[in-house]
């Protein structure tokens, strides 16, 4: 009797350390993804000149805080590489006013040992804000992430993102600035957010 339980304690034994691979196999094969779903939010800071321009003067604010609301979409192929779309609404501090951008980005996101996911993006496309005499523009936008996914679907993060926003220059401008600058904004914002993995 103590022969045959120690053989089934031996058994046993060797074959836990398959199930626990075989287990982990499949645990990998589950978080692989293609297509995600973020929403950020948080604090930015503008590091170019900001105008608040009334058609008769200029009032300049050297810098500004930004509070920035992001949702984007991106699908990857097994490359990694992808595309995206992006869509942001940054209320300037300063003076009480908004840009908001919608593109496209080039997009690679990265795996890393079933949990963290790691992504990258640059794009351009539409501009627009609340605050100028001309309203349509063109912006530049730029992105990187660390997220960490608690479930195969779910998952939480951070990014750094960077958007420049350019405009036609209001009339009289060169006259009342005082020199030939450009107007829009360009900042820097550091988010967290929810990823949502399909």
């Amino acid at each position: 009797m103590k022969k045959l339980l120690i053989g089934i304690v031996f058994l046993l034994s060797a074959l836990t350390p398959v199930q626990a691979q075989e287990t982990i196999g499949l645990e990998e094969t589950s978080y692989e993804t293609s297509n995600v779903i973020k929403v950020n939010f948080g604090p930015g800071l503008v590091y170019s000149d900001i105008y608040d321009y009334d058609f008769s003067k200029a009032i300049r604010h050297k810098t500004s805080l930004s509070l920035d609301l992001s949702l984007d979409y991106a699908h990857t192929f097994k490359s990694g590489l992808g595309f995206g779309l992006n869509f942001i609404q940054s209320h300037l501090n300063a003076i009480g006013s908004n840009d908001f951008y919608a593109g496209a980005s080039l997009y690679y996101g990265y795996l890393l040992k079933n949990r963290w996911y790691f992504d990258i993006s640059m794009g351009a496309g539409y501009a627009r804000n609340d605050y100028g005499e001309y309203k349509n523009g063109f912006g530049l936008f730029e992105q990187i992430g660390a997220h960490y996914k608690f479930t195969k679907h779910w998952g939480v993060g951070a990014e750094i993102r960077l958007l420049n926003c350019f405009y036609k220059q209001p009339n009289g401008w060169e006259e009342i600035v005082g020199k030939d600058t450009s107007f829009g904004t360009k900042r820097a914002a550091l988010t967290l957010g929810a990823q949502y993995y399909f």
